[in-house]
């Protein structure tokens, strides 16, 4: 029985400069950044524009690795744990692109897997879970730990512990650093 170590991207693996726009009548009101968006509630006739959250030129141009965190994930590669990348985020634009920004940074995408949240309707802590359901029933992992910088997150995975035999471990990220939650 191995373990199974689960990743989010933004604001845990990498900071990222990418914004989601709030339309209203075809303009753009406000950009939020993933944390503001993880908590915004939009008013009457606001839309969300995610295109800067597709791109992946700008993933690889601007976002910025998170040091320990990425040593964290390589840690646990070499451990032997099965690692999954869980974002918020819909697909990228070039898969090509992205995966050629991980390994810029050293997370070899051999390795891992990358689960794309965001392409199920709703907040990101709902979408999140339906993959939570999918990695207990992918085999028996002894334990199953989950990294994220947004509490909802980590709220719904705890949230889930009776649904798998396995150990959950969850942790906060903040700063670069992991705190258990």
């Amino acid at each position: 029985m191995n373990n199974l170590s689960v990743f989010d991207l933004d604001e845990t693996l990498f900071k990222t400069s990418a914004k989601v726009h709030v339309l209203k009548d075809g303009k753009i009101k406000r950009k939020l950044n993933n944390q503001e968006f993880n908590s915004y509630i939009p008013q009457e006739g606001e839309t969300f524009d995610f295109l800067e959250f597709t791109s992946a030129d700008l993933f690889l141009k601007t976002s910025i690795p998170i040091r320990p965190m990425i040593g964290r994930l390589r840690e646990k590669i070499r451990q032997g744990n099965q690692i999954r990348i869980l974002t918020a985020r819909k697909d990228f634009d070039k898969k090509e692109i992205f995966l050629k920004a991980l390994k810029v940074h050293g997370i070899n995408p051999n390795h891992i897997h990358v689960d794309r949240a965001g392409n199920i309707p709703g907040p990101s802590h709902k979408s999140k879970e339906i993959f939570f359901k999918k990695y207990f029933n992918i085999k028996k992992f002894k334990v199953i730990e989950f990294f994220d910088d947004h509490e909802e997150n980590l709220k719904a995975f705890k949230g889930l512990s009776d649904l798998t035999q396995s150990k959950l471990k969850a942790f906060l990220v903040r700063d670069g650093l992991s705190i258990s939650y």
